[in-house]
This record gives structure tokens, C-alpha cells and sequence, in this order.
């Protein structure tokens, strides 16, 4: 009777101190994920940063950390890729009053939104015979700009494609671009006297400012798909096309209207009203970053025919597309044929044949050829 009443109390309090620890465990127990940078580039490196805290008495000898990544954020102690988003796992074990952060490497593979929206934190029970799980809610957000293609990857010299367009001869300052601070010269005007700074230096001291094209540039994106087995590297091609071409005329100081038909998560398009600067940039690669491929875009010709009947002589348009069929093709050439400046730039697998849509525009259209590989 001893050694039953032994095994029945044994039982009694394993089974308390499961009740207990299954009520007390997450009491007190805190977890964070934040990236180290809040926008970064194609190809950057960053880290995820996950903090536990554990504030009460009780230690926590095995504790399991699960969310969702996506493949395109890969581990960079990693050997491969992996093929789908994923869940990851990490194992803690932490003391009372112990706080344990870890900094996760990871190399931002694509552009892209990401975000980490929730946690789910994993504990067995003191006779690990049951799992216990606490869902946590985070917001950890992380915005990644197409790269820019460099001059190796470019076919012709920027400037022998656009031509004047974005050639630095000089252009009378606009005196809504401000550049800068410097001290007063004799043919400044007197509009351009920036008081504050002359009384902070005791120097006479003028606002400076940049200079900006005569002519304004349409930038249009198209990411309309030609079938549905077309290559999801040249959409992206396309996409680090135009951060491209934006990024040499915001340079040149050439203002600048974006337009696009893809879709970003909520199914909206992009149409960035024309301006210079970088926060500008921003803009336009941030809706950039924000196209979801894995929504199909909209036909672009009604968009291209209305760009036709608000036609502006001072303006050159610059449509970057691998889709060519007949429908896109007649707008443009429409467009053409109303006197507009255009330039057609496709994207082109390199080492592949050029579609039979693009061989028909002939001189109308430049190829850009890609890497298939590397996206």
C-alpha cells in the first residue's frame, strides 16, 4: 500500500505541477522582432533582431519561437535557397528576470514588402508529454527598393539613349529646386538673399538653387504578362529597368511622372505626379517595392490612349514593357504618330530568342537583355 500511495502522490503532484506551470508559464514572458533597417536595396544585408524577456521566477527551459518568412529574406549562414515562405524556428532556453537577444542575419534576395505580423511562442510541459502555445502580435515591417542596374549591365551609355533629353548642357535655375547656402555674389538677386543665414555668419549669404531640364519625362511601367508561363524575371527585369532609368533622370534633373499598371497587395496602381529630388525617388521606388507580381496587371493600351489625347510637346515618354502585342503596339505608334518623343525599352532574357511581337516593331523598340538567373 506504501509504494501505491508513493506512485498515486508522484502522480498528484506532476499532475499539479503541470496545472501550475501550464497557467504560470507565459505569465511575464515578452517577444520582439524588429529588422535592423527599416528601407534597404536589393542584395543588402540586415539583421532580425528577436528579444525575449522572461520577468517573473519561474525559468523556461525550452521555449520555441515560430514565425513566418518569407524566401525571399535568406539566412545568410544558409547554403541554399529556400523554394517557398517558411516558418522559423528558434530555441530558447532563459533563467528568471533574463532578457536574450539574437541578431539573425539575412541578405534581401528581391525587392519586396515584408512583414512579420505575428509570433507564436512553443513550451512543452514539465513532463513534456503536451506542447503550450502563446500567439503574439508584432509588426515588424521591411520595405526593399529594386537595385540599380550598373553601366556593365546597361547596353549603351544612359545618355546615348535618351540623347538630349538628359545631356548636361546648362538650364536656367528653377527657383523652386533648392540646392544650397553660399556666400552672396555680385550677380545674385535680390530674391535669393537668405537673411537668417546672414545674420547667423555676419556674411552677406544667397540660396542657391538647381538647375532643371526644359522638357519633363513620363516614365510608364508596364507589367501586364504576354501568357501565362512569361518568365517572372523579366517582370522584374522591367522593374529594375525603370528604378533605373528614374534614377538617371532625377539625376540629370529631368522632373519626372511614374506611372504603372502593376498591382501592389491591395490592388492598387501607382501614378507618382511629375517632380525632381530624392524624396521624389522614394516615392516612385517605394511603389516600386510594392508591386505584387502574383497579381496580374491590367491591359496599359487604355492607359497609353489617354496619354495620347493629353499629349504635351515637352514632354518625352518612356515605356518600359516585354509585352508587345498588337494592342500595345498600335497605341504607341499612335502616340508616334501625334509627334511625341517616345522610346520603347523592352526587357530581354539574355541568350534567348526575341518574341515575334518585338521583331515587328524593328527600330521602334530597344532591348535591354537580363540575367535569368540572379533575380
Amino acid at each position: 500500500m506504501g509504494l501505491v500511495a508513493a506512485a498515486v502522490s508522484a502522480l498528484l503532484f506532476i499532475f499539479l505541477a503541470n496545472f501550475v506551470y501550464s497557467k504560470l508559464w507565459a505569465n511575464g514572458l515578452s517577444i520582439s522582432i524588429r529588422f535592423s533597417e527599416k528601407v534597404v536595396t536589393e542584395g543588402d544585408k540586415i539583421f532580425l533582431l528577436e528579444t525575449l524577456a522572461n520577468a517573473k521566477i519561474i525559468p523556461l527551459p525550452w521555449i520555441g519561437a515560430k514565425f513566418q518568412l518569407s524566401r525571399n529574406l535568406v539566412n545568410a549562414g544558409a547554403n541554399s535557397r529556400i523554394s517557398d515562405d517558411y516558418y522559423r524556428n528558434d530555441l530558447f532556453a532563459i533563467l528568471p528576470f533574463q532578457k536574450i537577444t539574437r541578431k539573425l542575419p539575412f541578405i534581401c534576395a528581391r525587392r519586396g514588402f515584408y512583414s512579420v505580423k505575428s509570433i507564436d511562442l512553443i513550451c512543452p510541459n514539465l513532463s513534456h508529454t503536451g506542447k503550450m502555445v502563446s500567439h503574439s502580435d508584432c509588426s515588424a515591417y521591411l520595405t526593399v527598393y529594386p537595385r540599380i542596374l550598373p553601366e556593365e549591365e546597361q547596353p549603351i551609355p544612359f545618355q546615348d539613349l535618351l540623347g538630349e533629353t538628359v545631356s548636361k548642357r546648362a538650364f536656367p535655375p528653377d527657383p523652386f529646386e533648392f540646392k544650397g547656402i553660399r556666400e552672396r555674389q555680385p550677380s545674385d538677386s535680390l530674391r535669393d538673399m537668405n537673411f537668417k543665414a546672414t545674420a547667423k555668419t555676419g556674411k552677406l549669404m544667397s540660396n542657391t538653387h538647381e538647375s532643371t531640364s526644359s522638357r519633363s519625362a513620363l516614365l510608364m511601367l508596364n507589367l501586364e504578362p504576354y501568357s501565362s508561363w512569361m518568365p517572372e524575371s523579366l517582370q522584374e527585369g522591367a522593374i529594375r529597368i525603370a528604378a533605373t532609368v528614374a534614377v538617371e533622370l532625377i539625376n540629370a534633373n529631368v522632373p519626372l511622372r511614374f506611372v504603372t499598371n502593376g498591382l501592389d497587395s491591395f490592388g492598387e496602381t501607382a501614378d507618382i505626379r511629375s517632380g525632381l529630388g530624392s524624396g521624389h525617388l522614394d516615392s516612385i521606388f517605394d511603389a516600386l517595392a510594392h508591386v505584387a507580381l502574383e497579381k496580374s496587371s491590367p491591359s496599359f493600351s487604355p492607359m497609353l490612349a489617354g496619354f495620347s489625347q493629353d499629349l504635351k510637346s515637352d514632354q518625352i515618354y518612356i515605356l518600359v514593357s516585354a509585352y508587345a502585342k498588337k494592342d500595345l503596339r498600335d497605341e504607341f505608334q499612335r502616340l508616334k504618330s501625334f509627334g511625341a518623343d517616345a522610346l520603347w525599352i523592352s526587357p530581354v532574357i539574355k541568350g534567348e530568342s526575341v518574341s515575334a511581337d518585338l521583331e515587328v516593331m524593328g527600330g521602334n523598340v530597344f532591348l535591354w537583355e537580363i540575367q535569368r538567373e540572379g533575380v
